[in-house]
């Protein structure tokens, strides 16, 4: 289709609801040889015999429509089969316009809408938005074992095509290595900026839970807290924590004070 970038918009767009299993070989196996010019011959030939064995259907369906009580319709063999076959390529147009309909409208219409509506509620800067995603990279990576973009577009409830752009600056900037439609693993600089955030983070959730907190009720607190985090504050968020594990004493006197100034 010669609109540009339509090719990779619709394969991730694929991609979003095919199982990891399918969409890598569809990929590898369907999508390259059909690119490439890999397998021409064949690809025809399946083409071909799928469009013989689609048109034998629609004569079978022809054949028990054919007698009616009031009139009884006859045709010879060859004819019957090409009413057939023009009906069949008719099912594949329609199907065919169909798909291309929902993939512009997805890629060139709801996508932009919803970058702008993101881009409104959520303005975010660059730092953190990519502190975020080396967070949800590494820990997709560790319960998974792979990150895949619309799995980060869908636990940052941001489009797939925001998530791609992003991911490919992040590979130019040496923090992730992206191979399309194979997903995404860190570098060496993008896994030291991720295990950093993810132990500030930890350690956050660590001191509130000892008040009672859930993560449900500091979760956003935490989020905006972790980027603008500095080594000594890390440190003493850390050494309070230890302390008051040790001292239930304290912490219980801490709480009770925590609890009177919340009345």
């Amino acid at each position: 289709i010669p609109i540009e970038g339509f090719q990779e918009e619709f394969l991730d767009f694929l991609q979003s609801f095919l199982p990891p299993q399918t969409s890598d070989f569809f990929m590898s196996n369907i999508f390259d040889n059909i690119s490439g010019g890999r397998g021409a011959g064949l690809l025809s030939s399946v083409f071909v015999l799928s469009m013989l064995l689609m048109a034998n259907g629609v004569n079978a369906v022809f054949s028990g429509f054919e007698n009616s009580y009031h009139e009884q319709l006859t045709r010879n063999v060859f004819q019957q089969y090409l009413y057939a076959l023009g009906v069949a390529l008719i099912l594949v147009v329609l199907v065919l316009l169909t798909v291309a309909f929902f993939g512009y409208t997805q890629i060139y219409i709801i996508t932009p809408l919803n970058d702008a509506l993101e881009t409104e509620e959520k303005p975010k800067k660059g730092s953190r938005a990519r502190e975020d995603y080396l967070e949800q990279i590494s820990t997709l990576i560790e319960e998974k074992g792979y990150a895949r973009v619309v799995d980060i577009a869908q636990n940052l409830n941001i489009s797939q095509a925001s998530v791609t752009g992003m991911i490919q600056r992040m590979d130019s900037d040496g923090l992730v290595s992206y191979e399309k439609y194979r997903g995404v693993i860190l570098t060496a600089e993008g896994e030291k900026i991720a295990t950093a955030i993810i132990k500030r983070h930890k350690s956050l959730t660590e001191l509130f839970n000892l008040f009672g907190l859930n993560d449900d009720e500091t979760y956003q607190d935490i989020e905006g807290m972790e980027h603008h985090m500095n080594p000594n504050t890390l440190r003493t968020i850390q050494a309070l924590t230890d302390e008051l594990q040790r001292q239930p004493a304290l912490l219980s006197r801490v709480k009770d004070k925590v609890s009177a100034k919340s009345q």
